[in-house]
């Protein structure tokens, strides 16, 4: 798996391109300041990407990435990343 930072709207974000090459999953979390999207500029983007790699430890490309998060008063599901594919 490899990281990787893109324009998005208004802003940057990162995203894991899985190590089959044809697909791979963008960050889509929301600004907890101001819950919108694609914010960041383009080193807060690497910043996040490399945090994540950290949270992720060692051998970080053989771990489960997860897709959602819950609040957990409301038990709504929250994305975190969305799946991309680059096959046409």
């Amino acid at each position: 798996m490899q990281l990787v930072t893109w324009k998005r709207d208004h802003g940057f974000t990162f995203a894991v391109i899985f190590g089959n090459g044809t697909s791979g999953a963008e960050y889509v979390g929301a600004n907890p300041k101001t819950g919108k999207r694609f914010e960041w500029t383009e080193a807060q983007a690497q910043s996040a990407s490399e945090k994540f790699r950290t949270m992720k430890g060692e051998n970080w490309e053989l771990g489960n990435l997860h897709y959602d998060k819950l609040d957990p008063t409301t038990g709504e599901k929250i994305a975190l990343f969305k799946h991309v594919s680059f096959s046409g």
